[in-house]
């Protein structure tokens, strides 16, 4: 029962006083240079550092200049040994998310003999803490975590196993925006023209591409109003979903869905995106249950609203959409290291991650 109650900890920890946030914010905490100290808590503007013990207690961090971070106790004070866990967490107002959550291992060891070094289970947390699963890794080198889940993330837990163990060299993260997000599921019954909350706007057409009213089910989601069913978007009846401003990331849940034509494939669905200045960015087909990363179909472009088309005699219910505004990269002067964007004095993955950001976005 150790790890079960090492994630409720982690799910609701609080770690010292959330930074101020702008509208994007980069954080790389460099442990192989950062001294040497043992802390129960590292802070590091938007990114702080917690673990856990062999007993699944707080433990204590151990700082080793030139080495990296470790975990006091276990096999070795300098390592995160098979029974030590370590968070990391984006330290934001709210409930925001961060991406590009990353972090470099420059000592893997393996202690099973098996020939994978420094395998870790690693476990992902959403906005408000609630857990989304797990993945593997293994080996030294940056590990790019979110890419390995659907969702932006705003903490991890990793967690050595198979008696293998790790040292890190580094944490770092692109942080957004605090998220909005209507949550369809959990609102009043209801039926209107149209949705406006938390900087969000839902409308809907029919199947004739008309105007047609939403309608919110407690328990069942977001649907559309007409159609075989005024309790499901119904093939051919398409919701949309204007941002305030736009978005450098977009997501959307679906809750229940159906198939119609029996293709095996179930709430088959047609996602339109467009930017700023209303250029259409194309169109993704998509199916099934669960969370749609809009941002990621469409190449990570900002987006100021998309709209989702059941389609082939199939039907969804949405359960949740959420928003986080994108970074950008200031025109100021040019920093001392060429590529230096985060201002550290060095180019690394972090500085990548900012420019992946703004790719493709004009000037202002």
């Amino acid at each position: 029962m150790r790890i079960e109650s090492i994630l409720a900890m982690v799910s609701v920890a609080c770690f010292g006083a959330s930074a101020a946030l702008a509208a994007s914010s980069v954080a790389e905490v460099d442990f192989e240079n950062s001294g040497t100290a043992q802390t129960s808590e590292l802070t590091d503007g938007i990114a702080s550092a917690i673990c856990f013990d062999a007993g699944g207690q707080p433990g204590l961090l151990n700082l080793v200049q030139g080495a990296g971070l470790g975990v006091v106790g276990g096999a070795s004070d300098q390592l995160l040994d098979s029974t030590e866990s370590l968070s990391l967490r984006f330290s934001g107002d709210g409930k925001a998310v961060a991406s590009h959550f990353s972090y470099t291992v420059n000592v893997a060891n393996n202690g099973d003999g098996d020939g994978l070094s420094g395998e870790t289970t690693v476990y992902g947390f959403g906005a408000s803490g609630e857990l989304l699963g797990n993945v593997s890794v293994s080996g030294t080198g940056t590990k790019q975590i979110s890419p390995l889940f659907s969702q932006e993330l705003s903490r991890i837990l990793i967690v050595p196993k198979d008696n293998d163990s790790i040292r890190l060299e580094d944490f770092g993260l692109v942080a957004y925006g605090p998220t909005s997000s209507i949550e369809f599921e959990s609102e009043p019954t209801q039926q209107v023209a149209q949705i406006d909350q938390d900087g969000i706007t839902v409308t809907a057409l029919d199947a004739a591409s008309q105007p047609a009213d939403v309608n919110t089910v407690n328990g069942f989601g977001l649907v559309v109003e007409g159609g075989p069913s005024d309790t499901l978007v119904d093939s051919g009846e398409s919701v949309r979903f204007d941002f305030d401003g736009v978005a450098g990331r977009a997501w959307y849940q679906v809750l229940e869905a159906g198939n119609g034509d029996g293709d095996g494939l179930i709430g088959e669905s047609r996602v339109y995106a467009w930017t700023a200045n209303n250029h259409l960015l194309g169109n993704v087909l998509v199916s099934g249950t669960g969370t749609f990363n809009v941002t990621a179909l469409f190449g990570g472009q900002p987006i100021s609203f998309f709209r989702v088309y059941a389609r082939d005699s199939d039907w969804i219910r949405i359960r949740r959409v959420a928003f986080a505004c994108p970074g950008s990269v200031g025109a100021g002067p040019a920093p001392a290291c060429p590529g230096d964007l985060d201002g550290d004095d060095d180019t690394d993955v972090l500085d990548f991650s900012v420019f992946l950001i703004d790719f493709g976005c004009g000037a202002p």
